[in-house]
């Protein structure tokens, strides 16, 4: 049937022909449907990416916590997590490059500052744990990003309930980030470092942001 259709259409068929085995012919076709099916059954879209649980064995390992909310596990499970076995509360990316790493890491702004604050206060004062350095060790942070979150909880009383009673409004947990709160742990006088947070809720324009200070 195919050497028919050839026929119409190609003259000199007969010169280009090739005598093989039956066999020969079913491989050709098992590897030609073969390509066929993988080229029809690739993956659509971003590729995926290939979940591990945590072996301490390579430190260029990414890390990300599943939840915030059950980071206090880790602490219980601090000596399973060193000696590479089963944790529930981390997992690692393989074989991911930078830009993966940028996509998929928490992004500055995302997140509530305080929040983030207080649970780093909750890691540190747990039984275990005895300094900054370790905290942001188990967290997978520097020394320096613990400090100075926890500086943020050195703020006036107004500022830390507001913050809190915004912490699901990105805009203003997009705004008011650690870096935007730090210079105003650096002000002692109270009076002064809410004087200043009002300035910068006014640089936001709130319109929406409504902020009552109790001054005490």
């Amino acid at each position: 049937m195919i050497l028919m259709l050839i026929s119409r259409f190609w003259n000199n068929w007969k010169s280009a022909l090739v005598i093989v085995k039956p066999e020969t012919v079913t491989r050709w076709h098992r590897k030609g449907f073969k390509i066929y099916w993988r080229w029809n059954s690739r993956k659509t879209g971003r590729p995926t990416i290939d979940w591990e649980l945590p072996v301490l064995d390579n430190h260029s390992s990414f890390w990300l916590t599943i939840n915030i909310e059950y980071i206090t596990e880790a602490f219980d499970k601090k000596k399973q997590v060193k000696f590479g076995q089963k944790s529930e509360t981390l997992m690692k990316f393989k074989n991911i490059n930078k830009r993966t790493v940028k996509h998929y890491k928490f992004i500055e702004g995302l997140t509530n500052p305080i929040v983030e604050a207080l649970k780093y206060q909750e890691c540190f004062e747990r039984k275990g744990v005895s300094t900054k350095a370790e905290v942001g060790e188990i967290l997978g942070v520097s020394r320096a990003r613990v400090v100075q979150y926890l500086n943020l909880l050195k703020l006036p009383n107004p500022i830390i309930d507001f913050m809190l009673e915004n912490h699901e409004n990105k805009r203003i947990c997009q705004f008011f980030t650690e870096r935007r709160l730090r210079p105003l742990t650096q002000i002692e006088d109270k009076i002064q470092c809410l004087e200043k947070f009002h300035i910068l809720l006014d640089e936001k324009k709130g319109g929406d942001m409504v902020f009552s200070v109790v001054q005490q």
